[in-house]
């Protein structure tokens, strides 16, 4: 219930694009920028995400040695 609240408070101040990007990513299993912009069919997810991790909104960077995802191909 305070999470709730507290979540409803910081939502409720953020601009409508970060709250509907919030929104619909919530279903996901993992954010990564690759990710979120072919479920949104959008390209500045990678500025999202920086932009939600600098401002510590609802998510925080997971180590991928440690998050059981598979580790991302090198750039080449």
């Amino acid at each position: 219930m305070l999470f709730d609240h507290l979540a409803g408070q910081v939502l409720a101040q953020q601009a409508e694009p970060v709250r509907d990007f919030l929104r619909c990513t919530s279903l996901l299993p993992y954010l990564s920028a690759e990710l979120c912009n072919a479920y949104l069919d959008i390209t500045n997810a990678a500025a999202l995400l920086d932009e939600l991790e600098r401002r510590h909104l609802f998510i925080s960077r997971l180590d991928e040695a440690r998050s059981g995802l598979p580790a991302r191909a090198p750039d080449a």
